[in-house]
């Protein structure tokens, strides 16, 4: 009596399941893998606050910053008047080391005051954004899938993508599937995950 029943769950179990959640997931695959929006969301943007490739963005615009900071005030001084830059000039000759008059004349600034001032304020508009959790400027993901390796969405995209799926309730009664399932889990559960991946 009871051999025939373990007969039929040893088919059920190993290829219905998997069915099930492989129906399940790729029903369920643009909440899982969303289309991203023209604006991010602000629940979003603070979780991405504390994401690692905004916060060493942040970190190469501040250091941008202040390399632009010194070339302005570089290019400030080389316009003032020339009884200062005699002054200037003759205190480089007080200097304890014996240079060439050549060395000791500064390089003429390559590039206009207003340049270096719109450039700053570029960069300091953008570095604001990225501290809030925003986007870059200019940045146009609209209606698009993020990859990893898809050079127009990249990481930034892909943990955007993360955090619309985990701020989506409609996701709750199957999220184990897609984040539950490690390595360090069932080999079942491990292969399950492995075939509600490649559904999406």
């Amino acid at each position: 009596m009871m051999t025939p029943y373990a007969a039929l769950m040893i088919l059920i179990y190993p290829i219905g399941i998997p069915l099930v959640y492989l129906v399940l997931v790729y029903r369920w695959k643009h909440h899982i893998h969303p289309k991203l929006p023209g604006k991010r969301d602000p629940r979003v943007s603070e979780e991405m606050r504390h994401d690692e490739v905004i916060r060493a963005k942040v970190l190469d615009l501040e250091k941008e910053m202040d390399a632009l900071k010194k070339e302005l005030k570089y290019a400030e001084d080389a316009l003032k008047s020339p009884g200062e830059k005699e002054e200037a000039s003759s205190v480089l000759f007080h200097l304890p080391f014996h240079l060439d008059l050549e060395m000791q004349k500064p390089p003429k600034p390559t590039r206009a005051i207003k340049d270096i001032k719109d450039e700053f304020a570029m960069v300091e508009k953008e570095r604001h954004l990225r501290r809030d959790g925003d986007r870059h400027p200019g940045t146009f993901w609209k209606d698009r899938k993020a990859f990893m390796d898809d050079p127009y969405t990249g990481p930034e995209a892909v943990d955007e993508a993360v955090n619309i799926r985990k701020f989506d309730l409609s996701l709750n009664f199957i999220k184990f599937l897609f984040e539950s399932c490690t390595s360090r889990r069932c080999f079942f559960l491990l292969c399950m995950h492995l075939v509600c991946a490649y559904s999406l």
